[in-house]
């Protein structure tokens, strides 16, 4: 499953962001209330030749395996950024991690761009 987005924020500046330790706390239900999936930090972000990798592993029901999420921060455009987040799930669990992966990606857009506009 993947989902994208595109930011009008450098590449750099949302792997800076990546970075932080909070920023899987966009995840919603991250916090583990009312049985919500949560993303967990495998490591910071790596540079690739033209973009950004960032590594992650989800949860979504306690016990389960966690699978893997990859989110590739790449440029768009001559300000722009194109984000896309790959879940590895299996298809049953599709429907419940869409809508987290979308929510996530607008959080991380929106920090970016206010990033961006801060100077």
């Amino acid at each position: 499953m993947s989902a994208e987005r595109h930011v009008q924020a450098a590449p750099a500046s949302v792997a800076l962001l990546l970075a932080c330790s909070d920023v899987l706390d966009l995840w919603p239900g991250a916090a583990g209330l009312d049985g919500g999936s949560a993303l967990l930090p495998v490591g910071p972000p790596r540079r690739l030749r033209t973009s950004y990798e960032a590594v992650a592993r989800w949860t979504a029901l306690p016990g389960a395996t966690p699978g893997s999420a990859v989110l590739r921060v790449s440029p768009q455009g001559r300000s722009g950024t194109r984000l896309r987040l790959q879940l590895s799930c299996p298809d049953d669990l599709e429907p419940r991690l869409r809508p987290a992966a979308d929510l996530f990606l607008a959080g991380l857009a929106h920090r970016a761009e206010v990033r961006a506009l801060a100077g």
